[in-house]
């Protein structure tokens, strides 16, 4: 087995993860828009944070968001620049119900990449490939700090 086919194989396993716990009745995906916060509430746990394209949900318009990552949490922001202390986020997606996903093969368009819930999936457009790598790089050691609280052991390294 080749480490492409191990690693969608890991993803494959997750996403059943996923679909299988909100079956059990644990934090559902369908609530996910729904925690709002403000920034200055976050501002002390942010792992990265920048300019973003996020698709809407059931027209696909692209709307520019100012996105936050946390340890636990992706926020977004109506904001095209770094929200002022008391901005509330437009929405949160939990990082603990979901996976990370590159867009290119499912999206139309360049340094795209995905959130996959039970659900949904969320696209993100980054305005330069570099920063699309960035962003999927932390939002899966994110996403693995998650399995290593739950017991998950992940090695991506080998």
């Amino acid at each position: 087995m080749t480490g492409t086919e191990l690693f969608q194989w890991i993803h494959a396993l997750r996403r059943a993860s996923i679909f299988y716990s909100e079956r059990k009745g644990e934090q559902s995906a369908k609530r996910v828009n729904e925690k709002k916060v403000e920034y200055q509430a976050i501002k002390k746990d942010i792992k990265h944070e920048g300019l973003l394209a996020k698709a809407g949900g059931s027209f696909m318009t692209w709307k520019t968001r100012w996105c936050v990552l946390t340890w636990d949490a992706m926020y977004y922001f109506k904001s095209s620049k770094e929200p002022k202390t008391r901005d509330v986020s437009a929405g949160s997606i939990p990082l603990s119900i979901c996976d990370v996903a590159d867009g290119e093969g499912k999206i139309n368009k360049p340094n795209t990449f995905c959130l996959l819930t039970s659900n949904r999936t969320f696209f993100f457009q980054a305005m330069e490939r570099n920063d699309s790598k960035k962003w999927l790089e932390v939002l899966g050691e994110s996403i693995a700090t998650i399995y290593d609280k739950d017991g998950v052991i992940v090695d991506f390294s080998k």
